[in-house]
């Protein structure tokens, strides 16, 4: 525990001035490559922060933290005990993980009681037209045909459900034929790019970085794009006709109003905030071309591989460090007559040289 706690921390530090740099770059390359290269830059950020273990082989900061201190009298001998059993990096290490984990926990048994909601409170549409629409949905964004649709009065927001049993969950009937096709769409296409297991990626880098302020931002920037980027997709393969344009806009309006603040946990749904809900449907009329993104996500990749190499704290006890022995110089005084003797050597091993080079 205590070397995933030293990776966790040092990833946070190291991974900073990347975050930074993207967070006052992202609306730039939004404009010039698109949103679906800006999710896929954010996507990368979150698997590194997934995987927070060192990939270099030496850092250029490695500084020993935390390191213990040895009982030099100035605190009470049962507290020095007390240090020197337990190092103060394994209780922070404790704290982070039963924080980690609680939040963890928290998480995980609000969206099984949602779910557990939503199934008491669900039923399958009365109306043919849905599984009729839901097919070709289906076709047209090639998911499996154990997808369902369900009606649920208590959501105020069409959402999609579940990783391995996905279900699209609509508030009522009382929907029009493109309007039903339009909201069937948009929640295929979450299902389709796999934005619900990238939500719940989201989740854990924050359970696990829960004391970084920045990691808040990149889940909530990555949330945001997620949907403008699966409003991109469904435009590009709906046709970007102008028709469709406003009535898809018209949805995004109506199921952010009707929304009124409710918050569901780990689900993909046509909700937004008001303060992206001009970018979305900016985004949905922008049909200007766009320059490819690759090089920028390799860059990042390779950025956010070598941050690595930055910084990587360590810890090693210093009490296990045996000092050696200090060695007693006897100084002896030499005499007038022992200095002598040791010039004269000295002469006679430096003649005998010179006769050696002379018969050479």
């Amino acid at each position: 525990m205590r070397a995933l706690f030293l990776s966790v921390l040092s990833l946070s530090i190291s991974i900073l001035p990347f975050l930074i740099l993207l967070l006052i770059l992202q609306n730039r390359l939004k404009q010039r490559f698109g949103i679906r290269w800006l999710r896929l830059i954010w996507v990368v950020v979150l698997v590194r922060l997934l995987l927070p273990f060192p990939v270099m082989g030496e850092s250029l900061l490695t500084p020993n933290v935390f390191a213990p201190v040895l009982y030099d009298g100035t605190i009470s001998e049962e507290v020095s005990v007390l240090f020197q059993q337990v190092a103060f990096i394994d209780c922070l290490a404790a704290l982070w993980f039963v924080i980690a984990g609680a939040m963890l926990l928290e998480h995980v048994m609000d969206y099984h009681l949602f779910l557990y909601h939503v199934r008491r409170r669900s039923c399958m549409p009365q109306d043919s037209r849905y599984a009729l629409a839901l097919a070709k949905v289906r076709e047209v964004w090639a998911l499996p045909q154990s997808l369902r649709v369900m009606i649920c009065p208590d959501m105020k927001t069409p959402a999609a459900v579940g990783v391995f049993r996905p279900v699209i969950l609509l508030p009522s009937e009382q929907y029009d034929d493109s309007t039903m096709m339009l909201i069937l769409h948009h929640e295929a296409a979450h299902l389709r790019r796999g934005d619900i297991l990238v939500k719940w990626c989201a989740m854990l880098a924050n359970c696990l970085y829960w004391f970084h302020p920045f990691v808040y931002l990149v889940q909530k920037e990555l949330e945001q794009h997620l949907e403008i980027a699966c409003d991109e997709a469904v435009m590009k393969k709906l046709g970007q006709e102008t028709e469709i344009q406003k009535a898809y806009s018209y949805i995004i309006l109506a199921a952010a109003a009707g929304k009124a603040g409710q918050a569901y946990p780990i689900v993909a749904c046509l909700q937004d905030t008001k303060v992206y809900l001009k970018a979305r449907i900016d985004n949905i009329f922008d049909t200007r071309p766009k320059r490819s993104g690759m090089p920028v996500l390799v860059l990042s990749a390779v950025a956010l591989l070598l941050s690595s190499g930055l910084l990587q704290l360590e810890y090693y006890d210093t009490r296990s460090i045996e000092l050696l022995p200090e060695v007693q110089y006897e100084v002896v005084a030499a005499t007038e007559e022992q200095i002598g003797q040791s010039i004269v050597t000295v002469d006679l091993y430096r003649l005998e040289q010179q006769l050696e080079e002379q018969e050479a």
